[in-house]
């Protein structure tokens, strides 16, 4: 299905949670981020509860910190 991941479109398996997604992407694995679907944040929570759907919006940001 295709879905918006930071702005770009990409095709994912339909069912996929964002837990799962987060742990597909391969650069942010064991990374903290933070994602909102739709424009909405999704707390750490329930990422294995929440499902992306068709046409979704995916926003994944790694957090960064410094001094």
């Amino acid at each position: 299905m295709q879905v918006l991941i930071n702005g770009e479109q990409q095709t994912i398996e339909e069912g996929i949670t964002i837990q799962d997604l987060v742990m597909s992407l391969t650069q942010l694995k064991n990374r903290r981020v933070v994602v909102a679907q739709n424009g909405v944040i999704i707390p750490k929570s329930q990422y294995q509860a929440t499902i992306v759907c068709v046409g979704d919006s995916i926003d994944v940001i790694e957090a960064v910190g410094g001094g």
